[in-house]
């Protein structure tokens, strides 16, 4: 697909304001950063029906609002900014409902269907015992063994030192959540991350094997991640590990759909498959991708522009099929696809763009 020459509507006037292409599309309405730290909402319909949803506070650092960023998950649009120092400081997430409410919410907090699972937002480090539970609008309990640090890819130096980062995945399968979790107790040996399974009924905690895992997929029957430059496929029935395949370079990200995986070459940051092995964008730097639509249907691969890449937005089905592709310029917070129509914040244009399939 050129671009932007193809879509089927172009919208624009509302962008004019944004700050630092700070913009998320759904189906229904642009959320975008306007002037004066206002967090802005306009009908994609008609621009003109546009009013503010929330006042970023000043940042206790200086005097200027603080940076936030905007996102969609399955039609969900939600607001993150960071307030204060980088250690000391504090992470806030909010959603953004279809009425201009906003609900509070923990930036790594999972719902599966009336069950929410979430970890605490950062403020001012990580500490063992992080995972809560609730059911419906039932107050949070903690949830697991207290000697765990979940939702975190933590290690520890020779020296002694140790940090991480927060991994924003979780599965449930049952009464089973699977969860990355590091032994604050420091009592296993590896001192490493793993994979954990954490029985929301008994609270059980065990870790699936000793493998070090920094991030991990769920994709029908299985869970997939990648240790030591190899991809496995765990079955969750029996706990039968199989090896997939062995990569020559350090993975730096992947991604699952159907049982097809992608992910991120270390050596050229380009986009790979699992079944061809190729470089799906020659010459393009992979800069995210996320699975969108309303059943994580689609595989969203955005790309760096200093790559100079043929396409900066390609979108695979379920097949591997590529649905959709432009060199125009998004960020995968920038996308939203509901059934076969994609919304974007187009950078290239300063423009929302609707294309469909």
């Amino acid at each position: 697909m050129p671009a932007h020459k193809k879509y089927d509507r172009d919208v624009s006037e509302p962008i004019l304001t944004s700050l630092n292409q700070n913009v998320t599309v759904t189906d229904k309405y642009i959320y975008y950063q306007g002037m004066n730290g206002q967090i802005m909402r306009a009908d994609i319909t008609d621009v003109s029906k546009r009013k503010a949803v929330y006042q970023l506070p000043i940042n206790t650092i200086g005097s200027s609002y603080v940076l936030s960023n905007l996102y969609t998950k399955k039609d969900i649009v939600y607001l993150y900014y960071h307030i204060g120092g980088g250690f000391m400081g504090s992470d806030h997430t909010f959603r953004l409902n279809d009425d201009g409410t906003t609900e509070k919410r923990g930036s790594h907090s999972y719902d599966f269907g009336d069950i929410s699972v979430g970890i605490p937002d950062y403020t001012g480090g990580p500490s063992a015992g992080n995972l809560s539970i609730k059911t419906g609008s039932g107050d949070w309990k903690q949830l697991g063994n207290p000697n765990y640090l979940y939702g975190w890819k933590w290690s520890v130096d020779k020296n002694g030192g140790e940090g991480g980062c927060v991994v924003d995945t979780a599965y449930l399968d049952g009464d089973e959540l699977y969860i990355l979790g590091f032994d604050k107790t420091y009592k296993d040996k590896n001192l490493t991350t793993g994979i954990y399974r954490v029985n929301i009924k008994t609270n059980e905690t065990a870790r699936i094997n000793e493998k070090e895992v920094g991030d991990f997929r769920a994709d029908g029957s299985f869970l997939y991640y990648q240790s030591g430059g190899t991809f496995y496929k765990y079955l969750l029935s029996d706990g039968k590990e199989t090896p997939i395949k062995t990569v020559s370079n350090t993975v730096e990200k992947f991604e699952v759909l159907n049982g097809h995986i992608y992910w991120q070459d270390s050596k050229d940051s380009g986009l790979y498959d699992i079944d061809s092995g190729k470089n799906l964008n020659q010459g393009a730097e992979l800069a995210c991708m996320e699975l969108k639509g309303e059943n994580n249907e689609y595989l969203v691969c955005t790309f760096e522009k200093t790559s100079n890449p043929k396409y900066r937005i390609m979108v695979f089905n379920r097949d591997g099929k590529i649905m959709f592709k432009t060199s125009d310029e998004a960020f995968c917070s920038n996308i939203s696809i509901k059934g076969k129509t994609i919304y974007f914040y187009n950078c290239t244009t300063d423009t929302v763009c609707v294309g469909s399939f």
